[in-house]
């Protein structure tokens, strides 16, 4: 059985988020390029109605 994370529990989406980019850690070389891909995944999951690529940058 999966995990179930709601959109009610944000500390449960911080924490897959964690640990999706900890499975992750060995496709980046450096984290320096990790940081950025981790912040357009969270402007992706931001609840704004529209997403541009300057407001993706922006909200994360």
């Amino acid at each position: 059985m999966r995990d179930v994370v709601t959109a009610d529990d944000p500390q449960a989406w911080m924490a897959g988020l964690d640990a999706l980019f900890a499975r992750m850690t060995g496709r980046f070389g450096r984290v320096e390029p990790r940081r950025p891909a981790r912040a357009y995944v969270m402007g992706l999951l931001a609840p704004v109605e529209r997403k541009t690529a300057q407001l993706t940058a922006g909200v994360s």
